[in-house]
């Protein structure tokens, strides 16, 4: 995502290796509630997660959850959190990503290698 790594687990990794996308440019998805905004009133799962700063582009209400449009380097991304959480346009945040639950698509052909 833009210009930062992540650490996918070996599971993973391996697929990406037997079908052939070591050193290949691949589509990374994940939806807005594996990525964890760590800010007040959080809850934050028992999985493994990496972690990466993200800036505040827009905020969006939605009854007891707030959509968070971020940006990190050049990706821009989505994010849940709970209605009172004190975020603002313009603030630096820490995402919590759920490495699990990113999903690897073929740069060219659009179709999913990895769930």
């Amino acid at each position: 995502m833009g210009n930062t790594q992540i650490t996918l687990p070996d599971w993973k990794k391996q697929i990406l290796q037997e079908k052939g996308y070591v050193d290949k440019e691949v589509i990374v998805g994940i939806r807005a509630e594996d990525i964890y905004p760590v800010c007040e009133g959080t809850a934050l799962p028992e999985i493994e997660l990496a972690e990466m700063e993200a800036t505040i582009k827009a905020v969006d209400v939605l009854g007891s959850d707030k959509k968070l449009h971020l940006s990190i380097g050049d990706a821009t991304i989505d994010a849940l959190v709970r209605t009172y959480a004190p975020v603002q346009i313009g603030d630096s945040v820490l995402l919590k990503i759920a490495v699990n639950q990113i999903h690897l698509f073929d740069s060219e052909t659009q179709l999913a290698i990895v769930h």
